[in-house]
């Protein structure tokens, strides 16, 4: 049977210790087992772990700090194409944050000041 040129994986079984049983498993299962985000990553030092953690913290943060204003510039009272070119920045506030995490909390914070100054109609306030 071809499988396309794809390599074919074979199940292997793996032996695992559980509650001091042994209980066989294939080697998928195994790998979703040490893939588990319970799971501390091998070899890493407490140092790399807290750096690590940060980045997760940072990641939920400007996760819900986007959704947020994603939320306030749907509520605001603009034409189209103002909240289409807003919705742009967002975006691009998104695609910087899958490389560079701090620059785009940043950038999201200048947006939200930028966001504060203008009115519910999207006007400037003051």
């Amino acid at each position: 049977m071809s499988t396309g040129g794809l390599p074919r994986f074979l199940p292997v079984t793996v032996c695992k210790v559980n509650a001091g049983r042994r209980q066989e498993i294939t080697g998928h299962e195994w790998h979703n087992l040490r893939m588990s985000p319970s799971d501390p990553p091998p070899g890493g030092d407490d140092a790399e772990l807290n750096e690590e953690a940060a980045d997760v913290e940072l990641y939920g943060v400007v996760a819900q700090r986007l959704k947020d204003a994603h939320a306030r510039v749907r509520a605001l009272d603009v034409s189209d194409a103002e909240r289409a070119a807003l919705t742009r920045s967002l975006l691009m506030v998104t695609e910087a944050a899958k490389r560079d995490l701090p620059e785009a909390a940043r950038r999201l914070a200048r947006f939200v000041a930028d966001l504060d100054g203008l009115g519910p109609t999207g006007r400037t306030t003051g």
